[in-house]
């Protein structure tokens, strides 16, 4: 089912002046965990990924108190079974039997069972690509964004242990003749949010001010775009493919819930230090209509959202898990 948004224009742009709340965001979490990245909330427990591999997966038991108790840890650095490259992207599985951790270095998914143990089946992906986000949207098909040479988004289907791509939707606008496809690709890498219910997806450009949301049929339902950086700006130095002293990084992680959107924006230089990292929150309902913006109390590097609740992955000036209560009304 295609459903089409009646919102046509935007009255208040998250990309002009706007007045930000402060929130405040405790600390549930700042040791152990060497170099945390992405995290996801699935009942009473958290997982996050941890970069340096020392383990690549820490699974964590929260109670009412909003405290953390150190369940299990999985995974190690390697090629093998079990072993990552560069633990990232966890999301569940869309028949609830287990969670699956993507292992860009190794292009691989590999599955968290519901015994809280690593199968040992791993699924490959066939792409040229970067995968950066992914969901579970059946039993064999996965929805996947990032770095992707000839579309925005793609449906890959699960063929014993490979996932090959079976659709492609959303074409790159072009930024002129002289750039290939895998370079136009990275100046429109995007991060995205996924709502199973509505089949809806919404892109978060990384590099420029613009947020596009889709149907899973490709449809594009609506836009939101900056006057002044609608577009990454990019070229060539002499063979080298750069970004220009004026670009900018904008949305550097976004998740969601049934409700609303969170979006985490950075806006600062792209040759800045620290400028991958986002103090922004930007909120959404799911007609990209924007509800409010926050100021975080700290620097994160990526959010995941759970019924309301949002955490934050902190990694500068140093590793914290974080949690941010908004409170926001229907």
């Amino acid at each position: 089912m295609l459903f089409i948004s009646c919102v046509d224009h935007q009255e208040q742009s998250p990309f002009g002046e706007i007045e930000l709340q402060n929130v405040e965001s405790p600390v549930l979490l700042d040791d152990q965990v060497i170099f945390p990245l992405k995290t996801l909330r699935d009942g009473d427990k958290i997982y996050v990924t941890d970069r340096s591999n020392k383990p690549s997966v820490w699974i964590f038991r929260i109670d009412e108190a909003n405290d953390l108790h150190l369940f299990r840890e999985l995974g190690r650095e390697g090629r093998g079974g079990g072993e990552f490259l560069a633990p990232d992207q966890i999301f569940p599985q869309n028949n609830g039997r287990g969670i699956f951790v993507y292992d860009t270095g190794g292009r691989k998914l590999v599955r968290i069972n519901n015994q809280f143990a690593i199968e040992s089946n791993e699924y490959s992906f066939r792409t040229s690509g970067m995968p950066t986000n992914i969901y579970s949207i059946s039993e064999d098909l996965f929805l996947v964004t990032g770095i992707l040479p000839e579309s925005k988004f793609e449906i890959f289907e699960k063929r014993d242990f490979e996932l090959t791509r079976s659709k492609s939707f959303g074409e790159l606008t072009s930024l002129g003749d002289q750039f290939g496809k895998l370079h136009l690709a990275s100046a429109w890498r995007s991060q995205s949010v996924y709502h199973s219910g509505m089949d809806r997806l919404a892109l978060f450009s990384s590099y420029a001010e613009r947020i596009e949301l889709y149907g899973l049929d490709g449809e594009l339902l609506h836009t939101v775009s900056s006057d002044e950086h609608d577009v990454p700006r990019v070229s060539y130095a002499g063979s080298e493919f750069v970004f220009q002293d004026d670009a900018i990084i904008s949305y550097v992680s976004a998740a969601s819930d049934q409700n609303y959107i969170y979006a985490l924006y950075s806006g600062n230089n792209y040759g800045a230090d620290g400028a991958g990292n986002g103090s922004i929150l930007h909120v959404f309902d799911w007609d990209l209509n924007f509800i409010e913006g926050f100021q975080l109390d700290h620097f994160s590097v990526s959010i995941s959202a759970d019924d309301g609740k949002v955490y934050s992955t902190q990694n500068h000036p140093e590793a914290a898990i974080r949690l941010i209560e908004l409170n926001l009304t229907d």
